[in-house]
């Protein structure tokens, strides 16, 4: 584009101002004086200093801020120590821990690993309102690592822990000690094998919430809970063959059973169940469906 230099007379700062600035009367902002560099400066001057991004999050309540970052993925979260001498420290007891996510998952590795356990080890004993571990693509001596991981996720009083795994050849195997916890209120499991005791939450005296998701288990002898709600197990989770499952949880008020392979469960007595629904695709277990069957008569 060719640009016409101005007529002779004229600075370049009245050239480059409106029509109406240059023509103007000497009322309203005809009358102003020209834009050179020096009134410009002035103006900025008068205007005041500009707030910049981590002056206005400096703002902010820090327990506002730690709701904040407690929705950004961990990664994220340790960047904003750049942002201010007021952020520095509080990526470290921000509310939420997430590594992964269900579209995209963390892939394990020595980085991963090592990411990981100095974030908690920075954090400290800071509480947790959410943890998720949404993993993929871990081996066989990752296993001790991300165990480890749960359990320093009880330690920080978490109330709601989403575990699971995706692109794996084989469930992930939890360590079979029962979980203790005074705040744990929800848990999701997802592609893990579980073992053992893991799933007695007699030590978990807040727990209402129990999702499974495609998981395995086989050697569970028991599901116990006083305090458990609403129960899950779907996505072609197994049930053990070998023996019956018990389920214990006496103020269960909804039961969800879906796609199950295995022995039918033994159900001890539930007052409060209101809701109880159920979709067996499997004839492994005869007994499975006059279970079910019973259960729809009840009601």
């Amino acid at each position: 584009m060719r640009i016409r230099a101005p007529e002779s007379g004229v600075s370049i700062d009245d050239w480059y101002l409106p029509q109406q600035r240059r023509t103007g009367s000497d009322e309203g902002i005809g009358s102003m004086a020209p834009l050179t560099r020096q009134r410009k400066k002035a103006l900025a001057a008068a205007a005041g200093p500009s707030i910049a991004p981590a002056d206005r999050l400096g703002a902010l309540p820090d327990d506002a801020l730690r709701r904040i970052l407690g929705f950004l993925p961990a990664k994220d979260v340790v960047r904003t120590c750049v942002l201010g001498r007021h952020c520095r420290h509080l990526w470290k007891s921000a509310s939420g821990l997430r590594i992964g996510s269900a579209e995209e998952p963390a892939a394990c590795g020595d980085k991963l690993m090592e990411f990981v356990g100095s974030l908690l080890q920075a954090r400290g004993g800071s509480p947790l309102e959410t943890c998720e571990l949404l993993l993929c693509d871990y081996d066989n001596e990752d296993e001790p690592n991300i165990n480890r991981w749960i359990r320093c996720a009880v330690m920080c009083h978490v109330r709601v822990l989403f575990l699971g795994f995706s692109r794996t050849l084989h469930w992930f195997e939890v360590v079979s000690l029962p979980l203790v916890s005074q705040h744990l209120a929800r848990l999701v499991l997802f592609i893990l094998e579980l073992n053992g005791n893991f799933l007695d939450f007699s030590s978990c005296s807040v727990l209402e919430q129990l999702e499974i998701d495609h998981c395995r288990l086989q050697s569970v002898n028991r599901i116990s809970s006083q305090s458990l709600k609403s129960l899950s197990i779907i996505g072609f989770s197994v049930l053990a063959c070998s023996f019956r499952t018990q389920i214990r949880s006496p103020n269960l008020i909804s039961l969800h059973m879906e796609c199950i392979t295995g022995r039918a469960p033994v159900l001890e007595r539930m007052p409060s169940l209101v809701e109880a629904v159920g979709d067996i695709k499997s004839n492994h277990d005869s007994r499975l469906r006059r279970w079910w069957l019973l259960w729809e008569l009840s009601f």
